[in-house]
């Protein structure tokens, strides 16, 4: 077990960030575990659509998008793993079920990273879930499980940018894949006003003493580039430097 995330992950491997009480711990398939990772079968996130009846009229209206974007069904992760058949075999067996089955976990596969030219860099995509692992089978000399998962239905990178406000603003361009969310502000040091959003004046006021930080419902970082432009909320009045960090998540189907 290890307190963070090993980069890069083992090849041919997967690592489960396992989290409890707000704690994560991290368990590598091939180092922690002492597994073999064989198969992997994930489902397809099936949009959930919806369509109304009216009578009297040709055909059905299509009213999924009614509120908004596309939203997706859960899907399900499976995993194959086997462990060589030895005196210690049912008890790493019991050690894996103990560890994973029935906690919330973040998945990730060495093989699915945005590139980096430095390994120790990379930056892996997860899903997040609850784990379920599956009765043990003895077939060719090999015990034989699976640990199935039922995950969010995008993978996700989480992203965390820290910008300096001086005496000036700052302009921050936020970029995002295909999922929408709601980035996370937290103002150090001084509070720190968000003045802009993609060119629109506005003025929201975060607090340095707002615990976890602020999420703003008007801003959505999504598909595309979301502009922000950050200032000293009270610059008569305050002293030394401020920051802000933004705090947001990549995500693909």
């Amino acid at each position: 077990m290890a307190n963070a995330l090993t980069r890069p992950i083992p090849e041919k491997t997967v690592t489960f960030e396992v989290i409890e009480g707000g704690s994560s711990s991290f368990y590598n398939s091939k180092d922690d575990l002492a597994i073999i990772f064989k198969e992997l079968d994930i489902s397809v996130a099936n949009p959930q659509t919806l369509f109304a009846t009216v009578p009297f009229r040709n055909g059905d209206v299509d009213i999924t998008d009614f509120f908004g974007d596309v939203k997706f069904s859960d899907r399900t992760i499976t995993m194959s793993f086997i462990i060589p058949i030895g005196p210690k075999g049912w008890d790493v067996y019991s050690d894996v079920a103990g560890k994973l089955s029935g906690k919330r976990a973040k998945i990730r596969f060495s093989a699915d990273y945005i590139s980096n030219v430095n390994p120790a860099l990379r930056e892996y995509w997860y899903y997040d879930g609850r784990l379920a692992v599956d009765a043990a089978k003895i077939e060719n000399g090999m015990f034989n499980f699976d640990v199935v998962a039922r995950v969010r239905p995008y993978k996700m990178i989480d992203r965390s940018v820290t910008y300096t406000v001086n005496d000036s603003r700052v302009t921050a361009t936020l970029s995002a894949d295909y999922m929408k969310g709601i980035p996370t502000f937290t103002a150090i040091g001084n509070d720190i006003a968000i003045e802009s959003i993609n060119g629109s004046s506005t003025r929201i006021v975060i607090s340095k003493d707002s615990t976890g930080g602020v999420r703003v419902p008007s801003i959505y970082i999504g598909s595309g580039n979301t502009t922000l432009e950050f200032a000293k909320a009270f610059p008569e009045t305050q002293t030394g430097n401020a920051s802000v960090k933004v705090d947001y998540q990549l995500g693909r189907l």
